[in-house]
């Protein structure tokens, strides 16, 4: 009804009705479909506006913190975007379900903050709430992915992170995306026959489920390779990720893969 409102010039009636709209919302996923439809609806003024006016009367909604969460999230202003967020973990109360979307959400944030930033800050209180809620929920195999993933790619808490990562892949063996990781810690750890044949089988499971193969994987196949002389595979399998990369590979993978050939052309050696 509100589109309705908008098209026949009846703004403040449009207004009114994503309010209702918002306060029927009972799960956040169906919050954050109504942020993206309020903000294309109303626009970043007036959505903002309608969420201050909610927090003003109930600064404790769960709904209205959500979903200012999300509209500084979309801005890029994290520090606000937390802010949010954790009113609307305090707000969550006793339900877990809430309670672990709204951690699991604010890990991200924080790692897209880091990521700006490149303030360690961040990144440290994104691993400390993923170990608070792995505390609860042991077996998330999501969650010990990411942050094993996480932990690899800064080289922290190496042993940590290969228990996480086979953990992971024990919950769900088939799953390409957890062996991936599995094999770049296995290469951040040492280990890498033990990472060849893991790079190996992810691989071998994107092909098998008909999924794309990412970049990374052939690069966490070739590094291993590099790493015990087999030098002409490596070369292969980097030149494998150039073309699994395609048009969308990173300028920043992209440089690094062709370094790595370079290297093996010139018999420079692993790095």
């Amino acid at each position: 009804m509100a589109e309705g409102k908008i098209k026949i010039g009846d703004r403040a009636t449009a207004v009114q009705y994503c309010k209702k709209a918002i306060d029927k919302v009972n799960n956040d996923d169906g919050l954050a479909n109504q942020v993206q439809r309020n903000y294309s609806l109303l626009g970043e003024q007036d959505t903002e506006q309608m969420c201050r006016q909610k927090l003003d009367s109930e600064p404790e909604s769960f709904n209205a913190n959500w979903m200012m969460y999300n509209l500084y999230r979309v801005k890029g202003d994290y520090n606000k975007a937390i802010q949010y967020l954790n009113a609307g973990l305090k707000a969550a109360g006793t339900n877990q379900e809430r309670w672990l979307n709204c951690s699991l959400q604010k890990t991200d944030t924080l790692i897209m903050a880091f990521f700006k930033t490149s303030d360690k800050n961040y990144l440290n209180e994104a691993l400390d709430i993923y170990e608070s809620v792995l505390a609860k929920v042991p077996n998330n195999s999501y969650i010990l992915n990411n942050v094993a993933y996480i932990l690899a790619e800064n080289d922290k808490d190496l042993d940590k992170a290969i228990g996480y990562a086979k953990r992971a892949c024990e919950i769900k063996p088939d799953d390409p995306g957890y062996l991936d990781t599995y094999a770049l810690v296995l290469y951040k750890n040492g280990k890498y026959p033990d990472g060849i044949q893991v790079a190996r089988s992810a691989i071998q499971q994107y092909e098998a489920q008909r999924l794309p193969t990412p970049a990374e994987a052939y690069v966490h196949l070739a590094q291993c390779q590099e790493q015990i002389g087999e030098l002409q595979q490596a070369r292969e399998a980097y030149e494998q990720a150039l073309d699994a990369g395609g048009e969308n590979i990173s300028e920043s993978l992209k440089a690094q893969i062709n370094t790595s050939i370079e290297r093996i052309k010139t018999g420079k050696g692993s790095k």
